[in-house]
């Protein structure tokens, strides 16, 4: 909803989003005291966000409902839901679609990748060694993984073709 949202790696930091107009406001989400937000996106139609948010002993993978007020500015985090709770080290997430979020897991060194439904099944996918970031561009067939080198992969099927090289970030806009 043309929302620009941005958040500190530092324990305890705001939420703030800025208006197509650039007005800023913070979004509040007390339930996130003490906690570090490693990574977050947005889902498809803006009303959810799915966050990591590192505590004290662990990386907990939560979606939750962001609401607005009557002009459409978000405003409040409501409670979260703990997604994918199987995930020991994850480190990227992404939108597939409406109810479908995709992480990235690091154990043990293995990587893989979690397709998760909210409130449904998980799906585990294989993950190519050092991949940074995992992002979807809207369904399952359009997903891509871009790895710590800098190699862009699209999943087709059941495997990652490699796209391109030398890829710095990634980055889908709807």
């Amino acid at each position: 909803q043309e929302y620009l949202w941005s958040v500190s790696r530092a324990p305890g930091s705001e939420i703030i989003v800025r208006s197509p107009s650039l007005e800023q406001s913070n979004v509040l989400a007390p339930w996130l005291t003490g906690q570090l937000v490693r990574a977050f996106a947005i889902s498809p139609e803006g009303s959810k966000i799915a966050m990591l948010a590192q505590g004290s002993n662990r990386t907990r993978v939560l979606v939750s409902a962001v609401i607005r007020n009557q002009s459409g500015t978000p405003i409040e985090l409501a409670e979260p839901l703990e997604v994918a709770g199987e995930l020991s080290n994850p480190s990227s997430v992404s939108w597939i679609d409406q109810i479908t979020i995709a992480t990235v897991n690091t154990s043990n060194g293995s990587t893989s990748a979690l397709l998760s439904t909210i409130g449904g099944t998980s799906r585990q996918l294989p993950a190519l060694p050092g991949t940074r970031r995992i992002v979807a561009a809207g369904t399952s067939s359009q997903l891509y993984l871009l790895t710590e080198t800098g190699e862009l992969f699209s999943y087709r099927g059941s495997a990652w073709t490699p796209l391109r090289q030398s890829i710095r970030a990634l980055a889908l806009v709807n």
